[in-house]
């Protein structure tokens, strides 16, 4: 609950004082997807969600134990993520994409799987911002491929949405 006081309203409680949280962006991991109805508000605020799995050879695994990690050199300034944001943003979303975007939410409709109008609403940013990674000039079908990793809420739909976004 206190994180989502943090993501809402950008503050937190700390000794009985509030304090600002000029938060960003979110970043969180866990050994499992929620489970019961005091995690669901949390998780619904999650914009996208991927699961990664083991390593499951032992190659990989090997790999993981031998290959040195680089260290991190690369760095965005938060001027930069704001110059992003602002571009992001004047992506138009193109009659197409508008049409793929129907398909995916009738699809989901037939197919049982809830997906709440603040959700859609909530990933109208993300696909801008796919887009504008690819450098798309519009919201196309193809920057749809973003929804995979947000229109789930459960494991057993996951792999509905994602044949549903990849038909698309």
């Amino acid at each position: 609950n206190s994180m989502l006081t943090v993501i809402n309203e950008r503050r937190y409680s700390s000794h009985g004082q509030w304090v600002d949280c000029p938060l960003v962006s979110l970043f969180c991991a866990s050994n499992e997807l929620p489970q019961g109805e005091d995690l669901n508000a949390l998780f619904d605020r999650l914009h996208l969600r991927l699961i990664v799995q083991p390593i499951s050879t032992e190659e990989g695994f090997e790999r993981l134990l031998t290959v040195p990690t680089p260290p991190v050199t690369a760095t965005v300034t938060l001027d930069e993520i704001k110059a992003a944001r602002l571009e992001s943003e004047q992506i138009p979303l193109s009659k197409n994409g508008l049409a793929g975007i129907h398909e995916i939410r009738r699809s989901a409709a037939k197919l049982g799987i809830r997906i709440s109008d603040r959700r859609w609403k909530q990933m109208i940013p993300v696909i801008r911002a796919a887009a504008w990674l690819d450098g798309a000039t519009e919201i196309d079908k193809p920057q749809l491929g973003i929804l995979v990793h947000g229109l789930w809420e459960t494991a057993e739909e996951r792999k509905k949405v994602v044949d549903m976004v990849l038909d698309v």
